[in-house]
């Protein structure tokens, strides 16, 4: 999957944002779905560029069941940060929701408030980005070793001092 540039990422999901959102756009979670649906795109496709295959099959790749939850909790802590920038703007000082300037065309730049908004969003998707495509995953199980009795604990120790 190294053939996928990062560019071909957002423009996949900016298709798919454009995809779910025009549908849905009159009901009141149409920019949510078209969100988590981007979202999910850009940090799969991102993990499955890095770690191909193994992302879900292999020796150290993350569990379905545990993949999901933790895809799902940050979905919806990318959700909570965009409707908590929605809902809490009326109630907020003006220097923070305030466009900070204009660009050299006349735009207005984005406020503080947009700017943290950004800030967590990709601090999110870096984060499961990072976590999906550590190819270190070992269960607990299989790391730990429990020793019963004293002479299979001198027997480690003497195996540890071997040289070799």
């Amino acid at each position: 999957m190294n053939y996928i540039q990062r560019k071909m990422f957002a423009v996949l999901a900016s298709i798919v944002f454009a995809l779910v959102y025009l549908p849905l756009h009159d009901y009141p979670f149409g920019l949510d779905a078209a969100i988590c649906a981007s979202f999910t795109v850009a940090v799969f496709a991102n993990a499955t560029r890095k770690r191909g295959k193994s992302l879900f099959a292999g020796e150290d790749h993350i569990p379905f069941l545990e993949m999901l939850l933790g895809h799902i909790l940050c979905l919806v802590a990318v959700v909570g940060i965009v409707r908590l920038g929605i809902y809490a703007e009326p109630v907020l000082p003006a220097w923070l929701t305030t466009s900070i300037g204009r660009s050299p065309g006349g735009h207005p730049l984005p406020s503080a408030l947009r700017g943290v908004q950004s800030l967590m969003l990709f601090l999110v998707g870096f984060v499961e980005s990072w976590w999906l495509s550590s190819g270190k995953y070992k269960p607990e199980s299989e790391g730990c070793k429990v020793v019963l009795s004293k002479s299979a604990y001198e027997e480690d120790i003497a195996n540890r001092l071997r040289l070799k």
